[in-house]
């Protein structure tokens, strides 16, 4: 399971802290030692039911979540841009309203800038 094609343990933690949970078929789970802890990249029917998981969504299954449109006085459409230079990855996605920009964040990770507009997205609905 290659750990790029899903969120960062920070990503999926801010989804579920601000109350977006997503059904996903690979989680993150904590496992606990005396004076640490670590997070493992698992699939979902692999979990102990005595550890603690965070859903660790993949890019699609954050897509599928992001609405179809989403109107903030006009119509705003969304644009991700995925760039790769020099063996760096770059993910810019925009949130455009009409011809203004409307919020931007650039990522490493694909699946990350997806959960940052997801979490814009929901903000704005509410």
């Amino acid at each position: 399971m290659n750990p790029l094609n899903y969120a960062s343990l920070e990503a999926s933690k801010k989804l579920v802290d601000v109350g977006i949970i997503l059904e996903t078929e690979v989680v993150f789970e904590q496992h606990l030692w005396p004076g640490g802890e670590a997070w493992e990249l698992i699939l979902k029917y692999l979990v102990s039911p005595t550890h603690k998981h965070i859903p660790a969504p993949s890019m699609a299954e954050v897509w599928r979540e992001l609405p179809v449109e989403l109107y903030i006085g006009v119509k705003t459409s969304y644009h991700l841009e995925l760039v790769k230079l020099n063996e760096i990855n770059r993910c810019t996605y925009r949130a455009i309203t009409g011809s203004t920009l409307k919020h931007s964040i650039e990522n490493i990770n694909p699946t990350d800038a997806l959960i940052e507009l997801l979490i814009w997205t929901r903000k704005k609905e509410v």
